[in-house]
């Protein structure tokens, strides 16, 4: 009786043995397709593939690990290892930066509200964005030229800007959108 080692058709990993069933008419031993006589290798932490022949690929399938950057990601190919400077773990320096990212986009976020909440002049909140601070840029030389300009600002709050206003309104808003700097 011979002893047959089966692989799968599709990723030629060892999936199992069986014994030989005979030929009916000659009596020689029949091997199917998927299958081979030669007995495949046996290592800890590795899969037997036929490739022609038996090898042995490293098998750490469904291993999560951590990048240099802490970013989890799973093993998910036969063969397939972690990188250099992988860990098995979130080390303390990926929480730290990671904590550190986390603080500075709340950070960037709470300074862009304080930009769309604006500071008030004559009863109007008027924010102090990118967008703002061109667009006052743009209506100056009609509100010198003594034309009275409604401006809208980010936070969708409108002030009349006017030649008696104009230096009293830039005398609050200038400080506060530089506040930002």
């Amino acid at each position: 009786m011979t002893t047959i080692y089966h692989y799968n058709p599709k990723s030629l990993e060892y999936s199992g043995e069986s014994t030989a069933k005979k030929d009916p008419i000659d009596g020689v031993d029949m091997i199917p397709q998927y299958a081979t006589i030669e007995v495949p290798p046996t290592v800890g932490g590795h899969t037997s593939v036929y490739e022609g022949r038996w090898i042995s690929k490293i098998d750490r399938r469904g291993e999560v690990y951590y990048d240099s950057s802490g970013d989890e990601h799973t093993i998910l190919v036969l063969g397939e290892v972690p990188p250099a400077g992988a860990t098995a773990s979130r080390t303390a320096e990926h929480v730290a930066a990671r904590d550190a990212e986390a603080a500075a986009e709340e950070a960037s976020r709470a300074e862009r509200a304080r930009k769309v909440a604006g500071v008030e002049f004559e009863g109007t909140m008027c924010s102090a964005t990118k967008e703002d601070m061109w667009g006052l840029k743009s209506i100056e030389d009609y509100v010198a030229a003594g034309q009275d300009t409604p401006f809208q600002f980010d936070n969708g709050n409108t002030l009349v800007l006017t030649q008696a206003n104009m230096a009293s309104f830039q005398a609050v808003w200038v400080p506060f959108r530089a506040s930002f700097f």
